[in-house]
């Protein structure tokens, strides 16, 4: 069992290229591995909030239109009950409080579909341009793994925040962090920026303290 191990440990040492006994092998070799709070990016992006602000601007102007229809609809079936039941005005005015509810339902419901699947669109859209923004930076300072991790303080006080921050992934990072330098990217605007390649085992990403 034990020689099972042993071979089994030097056959990933030697696909990973890491010569063994060699620390400074190892270290040039290995692989880079870097953290991203991707939830403070999407907080701190700049294009991605002005559209966000601007479908809730859609919302809220499209929540107005319906309370002006439903109060209208109201108003109808106010209309109704002082209307005779046996009267052409009540089949009339019943038709007609049928029909505006059956149109506000509807209506209703093609928007929050709309909305929702723009929302949607909207959160894969930016999350699509993090990862190019990560994965183009990654291959320039020869980064091999990036790895999400969350920044934001644990509230003692807040029991459902203690529990997801005690089932976070990453425990800790010293000066790993890529998020500020991903962020200045993003809200810089347009494609990925190049920049010179990194010798493997350099870090030239520059402190990476948990963004505030």
């Amino acid at each position: 069992m034990r020689i099972s191990f042993l071979g089994t440990a030097l056959a990933a040492c030697v696909l990973a290229g890491v010569a063994l006994g060699s620390p400074a092998a190892a270290q040039a070799q290995g692989t880079t591995v870097v953290v991203i709070d991707i939830s403070y990016i999407f907080k701190n992006h700049v294009r991605f909030k002005e559209a966000q602000d601007a479908m809730k601007k859609e919302v809220e102007q499209f929540e107005e239109k319906i309370r002006i229809d439903r109060d209208a609809i109201t108003k109808m079936a106010e209309q109704l009950k002082a209307v005779q039941p046996d009267s052409p005005d009540y089949k009339r005015l019943e038709e007609q409080i049928a029909e505006a509810t059956g149109k506000l339902q509807l209506e209703t419901s093609r928007a929050r579909k709309d909305f929702l699947q723009r929302e949607a669109k909207l959160f894969h859209d930016t999350y699509e341009e993090v990862s190019s923004h990560v994965a183009t930076f990654a291959r320039q300072q020869n980064i091999g793994l990036v790895l999400r991790f969350s920044s934001e303080p644990i509230d003692s006080e807040d029991r459902a925040a203690v529990l997801q921050g005690i089932n976070r992934d990453v425990v800790y990072q010293n000066q790993l962090n890529i998020t500020p330098h991903i962020l200045q990217q993003i809200n810089r605007g347009g494609a990925p920026q190049a920049t010179a390649p990194q010798q493997p085992g350099r870090q030239a990403f520059g402190p990476g303290a948990a963004p505030r």
